[in-house]
């Protein structure tokens, strides 16, 4: 999602109310943690979107990646009746497998 320079100007302003508080800092420190605040608070929600659509299954999450060697010797050695064609299926099985184990 793509902002407007109003959203953007919106929340510089709010962050520059926030950090304005803190004895002690110039104006040219308050506008400089300002935007520290902003920069760090876009990653955390660039983070949040991206695990969200993880979830969800719309992520680069190897959905469609087949499934690995490794992953048919552990499910073999789980005692998977079948054995899944992509590794998210794998991992869901082998979550499953091992949650019947203990």
């Amino acid at each position: 999602m793509t902002k407007t320079i109003q959203e953007i100007k919106t929340d510089f302003e709010r962050a520059f109310a926030e950090v304005s508080g803190i004895l002690g800092l110039s104006a040219a420190d308050k506008v400089i943690v300002s935007i520290a605040v902003l920069e760090q608070f876009g990653k955390y929600n660039r983070g949040e979107a991206a695990n969200t659509a993880r979830m969800n299954g719309n992520g680069n999450n190897g959905s469609n990646k087949p499934i690995s060697e490794k992953q048919v010797k552990f499910l073999q050695d789980l005692g998977a009746e079948s054995i899944p064609k992509t590794s998210r299926e794998a991992n869901a099985l082998i979550t499953q497998l091992k949650a019947k184990r203990g």
